[in-house]
Protein backbone atom coordinates (compact mmCIF):
# COMPACT_ATOMS: atom_id res chain seq x y z
CA UNK A 1 0.00 0.00 0.00
CA UNK A 2 1.44 3.23 -0.99
CA UNK A 3 2.10 6.00 1.63
CA UNK A 4 -0.39 8.29 0.51
CA UNK A 5 -3.09 5.68 0.22
CA UNK A 6 -2.41 4.83 3.93
CA UNK A 7 -2.56 8.21 5.09
CA UNK A 8 -5.81 8.65 4.07
CA UNK A 9 -7.08 5.31 5.11
CA UNK A 10 -5.52 6.47 8.77
CA UNK A 11 -7.29 9.76 8.44
CA UNK A 12 -10.50 8.14 7.74
CA UNK A 13 -10.04 5.70 10.27
CA UNK A 14 -9.47 9.13 12.74
CA UNK A 15 -12.48 10.93 12.14
CA UNK A 16 -14.11 7.67 13.84
CA UNK A 17 -12.25 7.91 16.78
CA UNK A 18 -14.92 9.30 19.24
CA UNK A 19 -15.61 6.55 20.13
CA UNK A 20 -13.27 3.52 21.96
CA UNK A 21 -14.26 0.94 19.16
CA UNK A 22 -13.22 3.45 16.68
CA UNK A 23 -9.95 3.85 18.42
CA UNK A 24 -9.77 0.15 18.64
CA UNK A 25 -10.29 0.36 15.16
CA UNK A 26 -7.39 3.24 14.53
CA UNK A 27 -4.84 1.57 16.37
CA UNK A 28 -5.46 -2.02 14.51
CA UNK A 29 -5.19 0.03 11.24
CA UNK A 30 -2.13 1.93 12.08
CA UNK A 31 -0.51 -1.57 13.43
CA UNK A 32 -1.49 -3.48 9.87
CA UNK A 33 -0.57 -0.35 7.81
CA UNK A 34 3.64 -0.75 9.07
CA UNK A 35 2.93 -4.64 8.65
CA UNK A 36 3.43 -5.00 12.82
CA UNK A 37 1.73 -8.25 14.78
CA UNK A 38 0.66 -7.23 17.51
CA UNK A 39 3.62 -9.22 19.42
CA UNK A 40 5.72 -6.40 17.48
CA UNK A 41 3.33 -3.34 18.76
CA UNK A 42 3.69 -4.42 22.42
CA UNK A 43 7.91 -5.14 22.06
CA UNK A 44 7.95 -1.48 20.66
CA UNK A 45 5.83 0.00 22.84
CA UNK A 46 7.07 -1.75 25.94
CA UNK A 47 3.77 -3.95 27.16
CA UNK A 48 2.54 -7.20 27.03
CA UNK A 49 0.81 -8.48 24.26
CA UNK A 50 -2.53 -9.19 25.53
CA UNK A 51 -2.49 -5.41 26.60
CA UNK A 52 -2.54 -5.11 22.64
CA UNK A 53 -4.97 -7.28 22.62
CA UNK A 54 -7.19 -5.53 24.74
CA UNK A 55 -6.90 -2.21 23.04
CA UNK A 56 -7.93 -3.51 19.76
CA UNK A 57 -11.17 -5.12 21.14
CA UNK A 58 -11.81 -1.33 22.95
CA UNK A 59 -9.77 -1.16 25.96
CA UNK A 60 -9.05 2.23 27.29
CA UNK A 61 -5.17 2.74 27.51
CA UNK A 62 -3.33 4.56 30.29
CA UNK A 63 -1.94 7.92 29.78
CA UNK A 64 1.24 5.80 29.58
CA UNK A 65 0.03 3.49 27.51
CA UNK A 66 -1.36 6.46 25.03
CA UNK A 67 1.60 8.51 24.88
CA UNK A 68 3.82 5.58 24.14
CA UNK A 69 1.14 4.62 21.17
CA UNK A 70 1.77 8.20 20.02
CA UNK A 71 5.25 7.78 20.05
CA UNK A 72 5.43 4.44 18.44
CA UNK A 73 3.16 5.83 15.98
CA UNK A 74 4.66 9.39 15.41
CA UNK A 75 1.23 10.57 16.37
CA UNK A 76 -0.24 13.06 19.13
CA UNK A 77 -1.13 11.23 22.46
CA UNK A 78 -4.39 13.03 22.83
CA UNK A 79 -5.67 10.71 19.76
CA UNK A 80 -5.35 7.90 21.82
CA UNK A 81 -7.17 8.99 24.98
CA UNK A 82 -10.28 7.84 25.87
CA UNK A 83 -13.15 9.94 24.21
CA UNK A 84 -16.12 7.66 24.83
CA UNK A 85 -19.34 9.81 26.26
CA UNK A 86 -19.46 7.90 29.46
CA UNK A 87 -15.91 8.85 30.10
CA UNK A 88 -16.77 12.70 29.57
CA UNK A 89 -16.11 15.12 32.52
CA UNK A 90 -19.87 16.01 33.94
CA UNK A 91 -20.46 19.01 35.50
CA UNK A 92 -20.48 19.43 39.35
CA UNK A 93 -23.23 19.27 41.67
CA UNK A 94 -24.84 22.37 42.12
CA UNK A 95 -23.51 24.31 45.12
CA UNK A 96 -25.05 24.62 48.74
CA UNK A 97 -25.15 28.56 48.06
CA UNK A 98 -27.24 27.79 44.89
CA UNK A 99 -29.69 25.68 46.97
CA UNK A 100 -29.50 27.12 50.86
CA UNK A 101 -30.93 24.57 53.22
CA UNK A 102 -33.37 25.53 56.20
CA UNK A 103 -32.75 23.88 58.79
CA UNK A 104 -35.89 25.28 61.36
CA UNK A 105 -39.98 25.50 59.90
CA UNK A 106 -40.26 28.26 61.09
CA UNK A 107 -40.22 31.82 59.59
CA UNK A 108 -36.25 33.18 58.73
Amino acid sequence: MSAKCRGARTAAVQDRTTTRGGLSMLIRTMRRERDWTQEQLALILGINVRTVQRLERGGVPSLETAQRLASAFGRDARLFLARAPSAQVQPPPPTSAAYPLRLSSGPP
